[in-house]
């Protein structure tokens, strides 16, 4: 079976007494305020989450409903389900507690690095990829989220209509947005211009192998969890990859270098992009 990672996720709920037994307004309105999270809401969207990526890889993986969709796109890797179960953890053989999980088994990887941290490389030493391999690279990742946003994918999914209505919940939905986004207007309150302070920055759902260990130009696409089949792609996925690029290209202004590699990627991908949408 060769190398394998295990993420479990486990109900977690720090609080003391009757607070146990305390429901977060997704689940129950209350007048009371709500403990950080309570326990049924947190397990609920951990669960349902881990669901949806053991879902979401199984279609994309050999065998799967888009697997020869898949091929249609340039070469890219995920890393494969070898399990996926949930449960009370005594009977996953985590431990002795009868919280409940969800245990998601996935095979490893190896050392990666995200994307910008390559292009970040290869602005040191132009021998882990010249400036037309970044464009390609580019060109690559845009092809393949153009594949992974468009209707003919959605229309794939609806041939299965359990795998549908399973992607097309969000149970985490209310939850991201009670915990998570509203309360940052007061958390960030006392900060100078800080409405302009937030944002969601992650480049790393393209990954690629570290350059120390071997340059492998095939990107790797991961964190599969709040992959929806209604998902929002141009507004969603493709605005915070971008907001995030944005923010790593300012700060590269003073090494020319990283700066035109960074900027030569992001052109390709759009460009890519706005092609095959």
């Amino acid at each position: 079976m060769g190398n394998q990672t295990t993420h479990w996720r486990r109900r977690q709920f720090n609080a003391p007494g009757d607070q146990a037994v305390w429901r977060c307004r997704p689940c129950q309105p209350r007048p009371q305020a709500c403990p950080p999270i309570c326990r049924e809401c947190w397990s609920r969207a951990t669960i349902f989450n881990a669901a949806a990526e053991a879902a979401i890889l199984r279609l994309w993986d050999e065998g799967g409903l888009l697997f020869d969709y898949r091929q249609t796109a340039p070469a890219w890797n995920a890393p494969h389900l070898l399990g996926h179960d949930f449960g009370k953890e005594s009977d996953l053989k985590i431990s002795d507690s009868e919280e409940e999980a969800s245990v998601l088994l996935l095979s490893d990887l190896g050392r990666l690095v995200n994307i910008v941290e390559f292009v970040k490389a290869a602005a040191k030493d132009s021998s882990i990829a010249t400036a037309d391999q970044i464009s390609k690279l580019g060109h690559d990742t845009g092809s393949i989220m153009a594949l992974v946003h468009s209707p003919e994918t959605e229309q794939r999914i609806q041939a299965d209509p359990e795998v549908y209505k399973s992607l097309s919940a969000s149970v985490s939905k209310s939850i991201v947005w009670q915990f998570a986004v509203a309360p940052i207007k007061d958390r960030i309150k006392d900060y100078p211009n800080s409405e302009k302070l937030f944002g969601d920055f992650h480049p790393g759902s393209i990954l690629l192998a570290d350059p120390s260990a071997g340059v492998k130009l095939t990107p790797i696409l991961v964190d599969w969890e709040f992959g929806r089949a209604n998902g929002r792609g141009v507004n969603g996925d493709i605005a915070q990859f971008l907001s995030s690029m944005r923010c790593e290209i300012t700060d590269a202004k003073d090494d020319a270098t990283l700066h035109e590699l960074l900027l030569l990627y992001v052109k390709s991908f759009c460009s890519a992009y706005r092609d095959a949408a």
